[in-house]
Order: C-alpha cells, then sequence, then structure tokens
C-alpha cells in the first residue's frame, strides 16, 4: 500500500497524527486546502470554549471559522466561561455539529468533571449526562454534588436523556464528616434490606427511568453489602445497573461477590490501593482463587494491589516467628478452561505487597513463584499478544513487588532485592502460555 493511500484513509490519518504535538502538525496548515483541514481536525478535536471565543475575535472568514468549528469533538467549559446549566448544554451540539462531548472542567478539590455525551441510537439523538453521586451512611450525610435540578429536561420530544451516575460510597470521607446526633435516623446495618435504604436515597436520581449506574466506588465491607442488596432487591428498577467501572478502595472479601455479579458488563476493575496496610486487606491467594478469571468479556483496564501474604503477631502463631505464608491455591491449575476471552486489556497493574522484612527463606520464595506462576496463568487469557496492555500510572512495568513500609508513604518504596527473580518466573510463564516472548519491560 503506497503512502498516499494510506494518508487517504481517515482512521490511519487520525492515528498518524495523533502521535504528534501540535507544533508538529501546525506546518500542515500552509501546504493545501486538503491538509489545512487535515491539521484542524487534529488540532481543534479538543478545544476550550474561551480559545473559540478568541477565534471568533481575530478570524474574521466565516469559512474557516466554520471549518474550525467542524473539526471540535470535545469542547472543554471552564467555570468562568460556562454561563448555561448543563440542562442547556445540547444548544452546545447546534454549533459544533460533529462534537459529541461537553465537559466543564472542575479544578477544586470537592468537585467532579461534568460531562454530557452525544450520540445516536436508531437515527435518534441520544444525550447521556455523566453524573456523580456521593453518598454517605446516613440521611445527614446524603449531601451531593452537582444537584439534581442540573440534569438534562427529559421533557423534549426529538431526543433522549439517559443520566449516566457515578456512585461514591465513602469516598473521601473529609467530605462526608459524621453528622450523626442523638434522634437522627442512620440505617441499620442489621436490617433485613439495606439495599430498600440504598435506593431511597437513590431515587431523586433515578426516578425518570432514563438512569443507569455504570460507576461505583466502594469504601467498606459494609457499602459491599448495601451495594449487593441494592442490586438484589426487587424494587431496583430494571437495567438500572449497568455497571462498567468499578473501584474497591478498602477491600473484603465481599467484593468479589460485587465483581461476579457484573463481570460480563465490566471494563474497569481497580482493587486496593496503597496504603499502610492492615490484616483486613486481601491477600495474593485469595484474589487467585476467587475473582472469575475466566469469566470477564469485556474487560480493558486491571488494577490490583495486595497482599502477598499476612505478617502475624508472635503469640498468634504456633511456633512464635510471627510469619505465615498463605499459600491456598498455589498449586498449579488446569489450563484447559483458561481459554481467550474479551478483546485484551488495554491497561494493566499488579502490586503486590510483601511484609516488611528485608529476606524471605528459601521455602517462602518457593511458595512465591509458585503463586507467580498461578497468577501468570490467570492473567495470560485477558492479554492479547499482538496488542499488549500498557502500564498503568506512568510506570514502565506491568508487575510491581514492594515491601510494606511503616515509616514512609509506599507509593516511594524500592522493591525489595529479591523481586528480579520473581518478575523473570512471572514472565516466563506468561510467555509460556501466550506462546509468544513479550518485551520485558513490560513486565
Amino acid at each position: 500500500m503506497s503512502y498516499a493511500k494510506v494518508w487517504s484513509l481517515p482512521h490511519l490519518r487520525r492515528d498518524t497524527l495523533s502521535h504528534l504535538i501540535n507544533k508538529e502538525i501546525i506546518p500542515l496548515l500552509f501546504v493545501n486546502n486538503g491538509f489545512f483541514l487535515y491539521a484542524i481536525e487534529q488540532i481543534y478535536s479538543e478545544l476550550n470554549y474561551t480559545r473559540y471565543l478568541e477565534v471568533q475575535k481575530t478570524c474574521e472568514d466565516e469559512t474557516r471559522r466554520q471549518a474550525y468549528r467542524d473539526a471540535v469533538r470535545t469542547l472543554i467549559l471552564d467555570q468562568e466561561n460556562c454561563e448555561l446549566p448543563p440542562s442547556n448544554w445540547t444548544s452546545y451540539f447546534e454549533v459544533f455539529t460533529n462534537a459529541t462531548n461537553v465537559i466543564q472542567r472542575r479544578y477544586e478539590e470537592t468537585a467532579d468533571d461534568k460531562v454530557v455525551r452525544r450520540s445516536t441510537v436508531n437515527g435518534q439523538p441520544l444525550y447521556e449526562y455523566d453524573y456523580h453521586v456521593y453518598l454517605g451512611q446516613s440521611d445527614e450525610e446524603f449531601q451531593t454534588y452537582p444537584d439534581a435540578e442540573e440534569k438534562p429536561s427529559d421533557e423534549a420530544k426529538d431526543f433522549a436523556i439517559r443520566t449516566i451516575l457515578h456512585l461514591y460510597l465513602d469516598y473521601r470521607k473529609h467530605r462526608h464528616q459524621s453528622h450523626t446526633q442523638q434522634g437522627q435516623h442512620t440505617p441499620n446495618k442489621t436490617a433485613h434490606s439495606q439495599g430498600t435504604y440504598f435506593a431511597r436515597l437513590l431515587k431523586p436520581y433515578t426516578q425518570s427511568g432514563n438512569t443507569v449506574v455504570r460507576e461505583v466506588e466502594l469504601g467498606s465491607s459494609l457499602n459491599n453489602q448495601l451495594f449487593l442488596d441494592f442490586i438484589d432487591d426487587p424494587q431496583t428498577p430494571e437495567n438500572l445497573v449497568q455497571l462498567t467501572d468499578i473501584s474497591c478502595d478498602m477491600i473484603s472479601p465481599n467484593v468479589f461477590s460485587v465483581v461476579t455479579s457484573l463481570m460480563h458488563t465490566l471494563e474497569t476493575l481497580r482493587v486496593g490501593f496503597l496504603h499502610k496496610v492492615t490484616e483486613r486487606d486481601l491477600i495474593l491467594p485469595e484474589i487467585i482463587e476467587r475473582m472469575p478469571w475466566t469469566q470477564f468479556r469485556r474487560l480493558r483496564c486491571l488494577r490490583i494491589t495486595c497482599l502477598r501474604d499476612r505478617t502475624l503477631d508472635a503469640d498468634s502463631t504456633e511456633d512464635g516467628k510471627g510469619c505465615r505464608t498463605d499459600t491456598g491455591g498455589a498449586e498449579s491449575s488446569d489450563e484447559s478452561d483458561m481459554g481467550e476471552i474479551g478483546p485484551g486489556l488495554e491497561e494493566l497493574e499488579l502490586t503486590m505487597i510483601f511484609p516488611e522484612a528485608n529476606t524471605r527463606t528459601e521455602q517462602e520464595l518457593a511458595e512465591d513463584g509458585k503463586m507467580f506462576m498461578r497468577l501468570a496463568r490467570c492473567i495470560a487469557p485477558l492479554i492479547d499478544p499482538a496488542r499488549p496492555p500498557k502500564p498503568l500510572a506512568a510506570r514502565e512495568d506491568w508487575l510491581r513487588i514492594i515491601q510494606n513500609g511503616l515509616d514512609r508513604g509506599l507509593s516511594n518504596q524500592p522493591e525489595p532485592h529479591y523481586a528480579r527473580g520473581l518478575h523473570r518466573i512471572f514472565r516466563e510463564e506468561l510467555e509460556r502460555v501466550l506462546g509468544k516472548k513479550l518485551h520485558h519491560h513490560t513486565i
């Protein structure tokens, strides 16, 4: 295929230009009219509305201004240049006819981006409003952002509205300081149906019938159970929960029930985060044994942070050495049920937190090796060897091995000296199952 033929294909041309910065694309503006359109298609694909107003003042050629507007796919609104509430943002799509997203950036710590997306379903425009809802565990704490009145109106006859809810339970606790006082109602944690309570809190946001829950961030074991009860409750509207994104920062065993119940629709799964770990956190054998590895169908982003094993108090072990290696599930698994599934991960990050001790015994390292081989066999079917995933968090590899530091943040911890051997074991087993060599810097 000739260079001219490749350049004439829009998807290949856009992909090529996407790897260039605007400074490198600008010279194309002066080649000819065709190259001018190719260049602005890339330069103006994401445009700040303030910048557009500036262009309106400096560019008198209406044909050129229309070309700029046609190139916009994402329009960015800042608080200072956004006079319309989200309920009226559909008017921006009348000006930027090819745009698919209108986003208002929020820079305060207590705020989130507001997004209205446009698509077409069966020839009819569909507008989706990304709506962030923060739920506490008492009525007093049920303070949400933004207000329900900001949703686009459902009354319009020429298009459909669907609200996309992003739920955060116990997220950023400084936002939801407990205000529980005598006489104030709080949910009964032993109630038969906590899901009913949860549904009541969500009712103002779901009563239109055109709402789906796409993302949930769970902050505790109780929150996991509340959400499970909500999913199973007969009063929960049909098709309300269509999760594509789950984050579980404070992980507990019942997180697997949440994941398993929604495994066929998940696109993003984040389990665990770097913090001063406790004995309540999940360990690698639990992740391997209980995660529904072979059931994911749409998973594209996976981030797992967990303990390798648990460090116990000296008086809690029979031998008094104060350390136990939990080897449950470390035996080799049957690979017959590990066929290729899903589209292949696009992003992957695995962080294993080892005990604080600087050394591991030969027996512990042998068990570690078995466990990392098992982990590789679990991960392999989620990877397309032709398009391996990229690491998350600006790192250069998928796997990270660190020690549980007590005096500084885990994010700054160097890998222990025994990590290199475990990296090699994980990489070799992954390559064996995939039947293909992978670049070492990604593993």
